[in-house]
């Protein structure tokens, strides 16, 4: 019955985005694999809506990769995986944990994962790719907001903490941690550009520091490698800066900019920054009756292309989109349709098989 409401409620998503062209021979269907059962989006060329035109145009893509994310059903985050075009979608861990803030490590072949224990707390986690082995790096005895692993996979950096929110280091070797305290401010997020030299992070840093009716909102943060160094790059106080993504060339960063409007709530938009100068080079609005969903923006290893999460407004559904940033304008497509609660997703490299 599940089954038959679901292909009921795809069938009238797919009618209001407007945007679908599925090719015959790929139909809406329920893939199972292993234990759980996973919606299928249609395949095959799909239309493209542009960002500043406001043109519909056909695209085939050529982007490629993998996507892991976590849903939460009855309460329970559980870490999924699906190519790019939204096919090959599985459950990545089967065990009753709940999951959180996967990321991919740069060969593609691991994720880190925090597996939650009660209500503050948990285990940070190597999980293989696609064996789903779980590896215990670090028992986490607070809250833990986001991690990620070093260039060379020899590190972890990741941020925990409850009043006070710490930036640590994890050596995986030797399991030796090093870690920094920024006093009553707060850090997440935590994103290593992908040559490894610098590492950004969203703070409250400078409106503790200007003391809290400063009006300075979070912003992003460099430092060095190491976390010693550091300076603020985002330049609007008055905005709001969060979800650091480096580019895969490491000299921009993406990020969700909420912007204050007078007696309503901050209307959020994606900024690409220029990684030196911290100077806007693109504004990027969701489609029109859209708006960004609750978890951080994943650039592609290999293109210039995000996964990003949006919802309807109005609605509480998250559905997984690719965005393109194109030469002179942009482009959204959905690859995954809308489920009830998408809240992390991160963007890895196929590995060799």
């Amino acid at each position: 019955m599940k089954s038959h409401l679901f292909l009921v409620g795809l069938l009238s998503v797919t009618s209001w985005l407007g945007v679908w062209e599925p090719t015959d021979g790929f139909p809406v269907a329920w893939h199972r694999i292993g234990n759980g059962a996973a919606p299928q989006v249609p395949l095959g060329v799909q239309v493209d809506r542009l960002g500043q035109s406001g043109r519909v145009q056909k695209k085939d893509s050529a982007i490629s990769g993998r996507l892991a994310f976590v849903i939460y059903e009855k309460g329970e985050g559980l870490i999924w995986s699906c190519k790019v075009d939204g096919t090959e979608m599985r459950r990545v861990v089967i065990d009753s944990g709940s999951w959180a803030f996967p990321t991919w490590s740069t060969d593609g072949r691991s994720l880190l994962a925090f597996r939650k224990a009660g209500n503050a707390g948990g285990s940070l986690c190597q999980v293989t790719w696609p064996g789903g082995e779980v590896r215990v790096l670090k028992k986490v005895d607070d809250e833990y907001f986001g991690g990620v692993f070093s260039k060379d996979m020899k590190r972890v950096v990741y941020c925990d903490g409850a009043q006070t929110r710490r930036l640590k280091f994890l050596d995986i070797e030797s399991m030796e941690t090093m870690e920094r305290d920024f006093g009553p401010g707060f850090v997440a997020t935590p994103a290593w550009s992908p040559d490894g030299k610098r590492l950004a992070l969203q703070t409250n840093i400078d409106r503790i520091r200007n003391n809290p009716g400063s009006g300075i909102q979070d912003q992003i943060w460099l430092f060095s490698h190491d976390g010693l160094e550091g300076r603020r790059l985002s330049l609007d106080s008055e905005k709001t800066y969060s979800r650091p993504a480096w580019s895969n060339d490491s000299k921009s960063l993406a990020v969700v900019v909420g912007e204050p409007r007078e007696r309503a709530p901050l209307a959020y938009s994606i900024e690409v920054l220029d990684a030196d100068s911290g100077k806007s080079i693109r504004v990027i609005k969701p489609p029109r009756g859209y708006e960004l969903g609750v978890g951080p923006l994943a650039w592609s290893p290999q293109s210039g292309d995000l996964a990003i999460l949006l919802r309807e407004e109005g609605r509480e559904t998250v559905g997984i989109w690719i965005l393109s940033l194109l030469e002179n304008s942009y482009a959204f497509r959905q690859i995954l349709s809308p489920r009830q609660e998408i809240v992390s997703i991160s963007w890895g490299m196929e590995p060799p098989h």
